[in-house]
């Protein structure tokens, strides 16, 4: 019979996890999103690899139309765009896995 029902999450902003600030620790500011303190490459890089994994659940979702693929979007949900409303981190690597 076989599932009907898939939930597929995305990838959340990697460049804002303790763990990958703190492995790729930079004293180059312009690497970091200036409202976030979040390393910009990694969050663009979570953001392709979110965008190749939505098409191709589309690619299955028109493979399989009796199938429900539900994508869900870790990324916005975990990423605070409205950060500066939320409060400011002064210190230029505001989280650091220890």
């Amino acid at each position: 019979m076989g599932g009907r029902t898939f939930l597929v999450p995305g990838n959340f902003p990697v460049g804002c996890s303790a763990t990958y600030l703190t492995l790729n620790r930079t004293s180059n500011k312009e690497e970091y999103d200036p409202l976030t303190g979040c390393l910009t490459w990694l969050n663009d890089f979570s953001e392709y690899y979110n965008e190749q994994l939505q098409a191709e659940l589309n690619r299955l979702r028109k493979l399989y139309p009796h199938v429900k693929i539900i994508y869900g979007d870790y990324f916005c949900c975990v990423f605070f765009k409205n950060q500066p409303n939320l409060g400011s981190w002064t210190d230029p690597y505001p989280l650091v896995a220890v």
